[in-house]
């Protein structure tokens, strides 16, 4: 059994009908797996959910952490963060879907545990940068490390929904037409421009 396939088999049915409505015989039909392999693989429906959360997580964190783990300059870690965030809606669809489905199944009973798992990959990132930034003296003048780090996460996480079919990506023809749809490198410019002037020191008034 080919777990790759089977999971990402699993990542189509679950965003398009989360947990609860999900049904395993479509997920294996589409894989090509019988009801024998899986069960000897997986203890439950739930069980397999949460393995194909972790399939996913599993490759975020390693783009966070080979990002992270550079040397590049605050505002490079940014911007690659930002082209990882654009590219994996753009080649994994189905698996942002799959978070945006489940982190509003206010019955999902592992709803908790499921929202530290995958924020923790990002808050660790983005709390790194942040002390960084203020050792360097880049940013003197925001103080709140938890709040900055929330607003960043909640630009990317945006820009991932914005970048798949959905209500997200309307939103953002509305604002703006479909220009950045046509042309990502566009958006991430626009945006890192904004995200730069956060991480731009305060440069004291000599004007009279």
């Amino acid at each position: 059994m080919e777990k790759k396939i089977l999971f990402e088999a699993a990542i189509k049915e679950f965003s398009k009908n989360g947990l609860k409505n999900s049904k395993i015989e479509n997920i294996l039909t589409e894989a090509n797996v019988s009801e024998n392999e899986f069960k000897k693989e997986f203890k439950s429906k739930e069980d397999f959910f949460l393995q194909v959360v972790d399939f996913g997580t599993e490759y975020l964190q390693n783009v966070f952490d080979k990002i992270m783990n550079s040397n590049d300059p605050t505002i490079v870690k940014l911007e690659k963060l930002l082209d990882e965030a654009i590219n994996f809606s753009l080649q994994y669809p189905d698996l942002v879907k799959l978070y945006n489905e489940i982190t509003n199944e206010s019955d999902n009973p592992y709803l908790e545990v499921l929202s530290k798992k995958l924020e923790s990959i990002s808050i660790n990132a983005y709390r790194k940068i942040i002390e960084e930034s203020k050792e360097k003296g880049e940013i003197p003048h925001i103080e709140n490390t938890e709040f900055l780090a929330f607003c960043l996460d909640s630009l990317f996480v945006i820009t991932q929904f914005s970048f798949i079919p959905g209500y997200f990506q309307e939103r953002m023809k509305v604002y703006m037409g479909d220009k950045y749809l046509k042309d990502p490198k566009a958006y991430k410019d626009e945006m890192i421009f904004l995200i730069s002037r956060m991480f731009t020191p305060d440069v004291e008034d000599t004007t009279y």
